[in-house]
């Protein structure tokens, strides 16, 4: 969207370059058609000898109403475009990098984990299942594991597919300190002769999924 956003600031001045600037004297080709006053437009957001190059050529002609529009014109582009749209574009493909990162960092940890799972001989979710296992009676387990499926189902849908289950096991905090990682293997064979659909199960159907690993 940012580029999107710089693309069309950009055109809507090489647009008005062209009205304002096509026959005035020292703009040297830089505003004969829209092209080229897009190039042009381009070339200024980029800071590239935009001032000594072309704005001056035109702010410094002998028409002063054309000296005039040449000042509001490039000050107000490199105010808007050079500055502010591009610091944009900069913090957004920042912030996709970073947030690349973190999910790279996170599988990382995950797949750590999965593997110290698998080579200790245990359920991945065994932690998780002794937090429930401390229940006296089966009424409070499975009034426990109805709020855990509603924990975990943030959109609010009833169902809960694998996805959606990793997301919302990860905001657990005993994710955090016991390293919970459950793959689509774990879960299609969690589910398979319980739930109608792999793809996704109802409370009745987590609840009996959860007592049936425990």
């Amino acid at each position: 969207n940012s580029f999107v956003l710089f693309g069309f600031v950009t055109m809507i001045y090489a647009t008005v370059g062209v009205h304002l600037f096509a026959d005035a004297p020292g703009q040297d080709g830089h505003f004969e058609s829209f092209f080229q006053s897009l190039f042009t437009m381009y070339q200024v957001s980029t800071g590239d000898a935009w001032a000594s190059n072309i704005a001056r050529n035109l702010y410094h002609g002998d028409d002063d109403s054309v000296s005039l529009y040449a000042g509001v014109f490039f000050t107000s582009f490199q105010l808007i475009a050079g500055c502010v749209l591009m610091n944009i574009v900069v913090a957004v493909l920042l912030d996709e990098f970073l947030m690349a990162m973190g999910r790279m960092r996170a599988e990382e940890d995950a797949n750590t984990a999965y593997i110290k799972g698998c080579e200790s001989d245990q359920h991945p979710l065994d932690p998780l299942f002794d937090l429930l296992s401390v229940h006296r009676n089966p009424q409070d387990l499975r009034h426990s594991i109805r709020g855990l499926f509603h924990r975990l189902d943030t959109d609010i849908s009833s169902y809960l597919d694998y996805e959606e289950t990793v997301r919302g096991l990860r905001r657990l905090p005993v994710f955090k300190t016991a390293g919970l990682y459950l793959s689509q293997e774990d879960w299609e064979g969690m589910v398979a002769g319980v739930a109608g659909d792999h793809s996704q199960v109802t409370v009745a159907e987590f609840e009996a999924v959860m007592i049936s690993q425990m």
